[in-house]
């Protein structure tokens, strides 16, 4: 039978322009025999006869739905085909692996006898997320029956930690009645914080008592001595200083708290450490990949994929980066240079295009500006520029301006990384603020880590303090001089800056002064320039925005 002439299968579908289609079948694939379609069909809501936009709302709750059944763990709808006005779709699914088996490490074969009594669970049964969570509740119930107590907290957030004290109360409660039998009263219990170092001991301690009340870091021995901390009239609590074991049987182990900084830097090789990263985020791709399909899932299609990331890329490729320069050339040549085109194939061998993170900064600020002849500057970790000329083209190059001089003094910064005198990376970076807060008379916890020191001193210049003010303010006036150099190799139009450092009222007072500077010191460029800050919901999603766009732009 002859198809249609308006047949139009695989279509492709514009997320700019929804087109509004009758609903002319579904077919669902990926399943077996013990799934009914039609049952299926109706969970999503769809059906046949009706009117639908693509893409649209209906599409994606259709796909939700689907993932509230708990029973696949991917779930994809596509258009088969178009004839005129009428849709055909198809729901992919993948159903959820189904038990092999449990295995049970670090427990006495009597104790897996007794659990595996408890837990009742036949190889062939579907694991979804509520039997995983049922075996995890059957398992806590044994040991807690045992004396062994659980409390899931997050040390960062707060969340969870308050029960804790709830939790210690129970499991002492026996000796608390023994000790009131015996009278006495009022006797607090005594428990002991102990772990591995960095693990975040002292942060779970200053989160239960609500202040500050011991020492933290990102780094392992800044606890360096016991301390008894009195959470109230019925708990205290001993910090204790993080402990290993003398030898670690499994090396792998070792690796891995040297990985999260469990071990001391000093008595590391750091070049060694930076490639075992690599090796080991190699071999836990497929979770990563993962993570990606699921996100993935949730679109009704994925036709390509934008990446904002630091370094210089040709042709999507990694040539160099500031994370891959310990790695030798070989291992860089297969594992690192071809990873985001990897991605992609993997991800359904769609197109990709990568751009340097300056780049994409540009582009968000001519996106948000909606002009062109835009210089983007992110201020953050480091400092990330970029360029969109007045054509509207991502040039791609001089685009590393953390490199470029700010400072032209004999004793400018000196970049510890790079060597560079007087480099952008030193004054327009968080490394600036850091560095500038002894000369504004600020002393800085040196245990905390960089980012932590950023927001002691945000804080001061949000309270008031003219000290801090000045460390921004010093910032904007090399800032100023920097961009009248920058427009010796652009054309520059508009100047946007964000990132970390410009938070809060900070990057207000930097664009003050660096306008103060243009208009003083180079007045005819200052007429032909404007600074910008993106407002609050540009700076959070912008990037990520203008990075989406790269494929369609490319």
């Amino acid at each position: 039978m002859a198809q249609s002439a308006d047949t139009l299968f695989q279509p492709d579908i514009y997320y700019s322009s929804p087109k509004t289609y009758e609903i002319a079948g579904i077919e669902v694939t990926g399943i077996g025999e013990q799934y009914d379609p039609e049952t299926l069909i109706l969970a999503t809501g769809l059906r046949v006869g009706s009117e639908v936009k693509i893409p649209g709302d209906a599409i994606t709750k259709a796909i939700r739905r689907l993932y509230g059944q708990g029973l696949f763990s991917d779930v994809t709808i596509s258009v088969d085909r178009v004839e005129g006005q009428k849709v055909f779709l198809i729901i992919n699914l993948a159903e959820r692996h189904r038990l092999s088996a449990i295995n049970y490490i670090g427990l006495k074969k009597s104790e897996e006898s007794k659990i595996k009594e408890k837990i009742n669970q036949f190889p062939g049964s579907q694991v979804t997320d509520n039997m995983i969570a049922g075996v995890q509740r059957i398992i806590e119930k044994y040991f807690k029956e045992k004396g062994f107590y659980v409390a899931r907290t997050n040390a960062r957030s707060g969340k969870g930690v308050k029960g804790t004290q709830a939790i210690v109360m129970d499991a002492c409660k026996e000796k608390l009645e023994r000790d009131r039998k015996r009278g006495i009263k009022n006797r607090p219990i005594r428990a002991m914080i102990a772990g591995i170092p960095n693990v975040g001991k002292s942060t779970f301690i200053n989160s239960l008592v609500g202040k500050a009340c011991t020492k933290t870091g990102n780094k392992p021995g800044v606890t360096k001595g016991k301390q008894w901390i009195k959470l109230n009239k019925n708990i205290e609590l001993l910090d204790t200083p993080g402990i290993l074991w003398p030898k670690f049987e499994d090396q792998q182990v070792g690796l891995r708290l040297a990985l999260i900084g469990s071990i001391r830097d000093e008595i590391l090789n750091q070049d060694e450490m930076a490639i075992e990263l690599i090796e080991y985020l190699k071999n836990h791709y497929q979770g990563i990949l993962d993570a990606m399909k699921t996100a993935a899932s949730h679109m009704p299609r994925v036709d390509a994929i934008g990446v904002s990331s630091a370094g210089v890329y040709v042709d999507n490729r990694i040539m160099v980066a500031s994370l891959f320069l310990k790695v030798p050339k070989e291992d860089f040549d297969k594992k690192v240079k071809n990873m985001y085109i990897d991605v992609a194939k993997e991800i359904g061998d769609v197109p990709v295009v990568v751009a340097n993170d300056g780049d994409v900064t540009a582009l968000a600020g001519a996106m948000n500006l909606d002009d062109n002849g835009v210089l983007g500057i992110a201020m953050g970790t480091s400092e990330a520029g970029g360029y969109v000329d007045t054509n509207g083209n991502i040039t791609g190059w001089l685009n590393e301006l953390a490199f470029v001089p700010a400072d032209y003094c004999e004793n400018a910064m000196v970049d510890e990384w790079s060597g560079d005198y007087g480099c952008g990376v030193k004054y327009f970076s968080q490394d600036a603020v850091i560095k500038l807060a002894p000369a504004a008379g600020i002393e800085l916890d040196p245990d905390l880590s960089p980012a932590e020191k950023l927001k002691v001193v945000q804080k001061l210049h949000a309270d008031g303090d003219k000290r801090a003010a000045q460390i921004y303010e010093t910032i904007g006036v090399y800032f100023g001089y920097a961009i009248a150099y920058y427009s010796l190799f652009y054309d520059i139009k508009h100047v946007l800056i964000l990132g970390r450092v410009t938070s809060g009222e900070g990057g207000n007072i930097i664009l003050d002064k660096a306008n103060e500077v243009l208009n003083t010191d180079f007045p005819e460029l200052a007429k032909t320039l404007k600074l910008h800050i993106p407002d609050e919901s540009s700076r959070r999603v912008g990037q990520s925005v203008a990075a989406a766009s790269l494929p369609k732009l490319h």
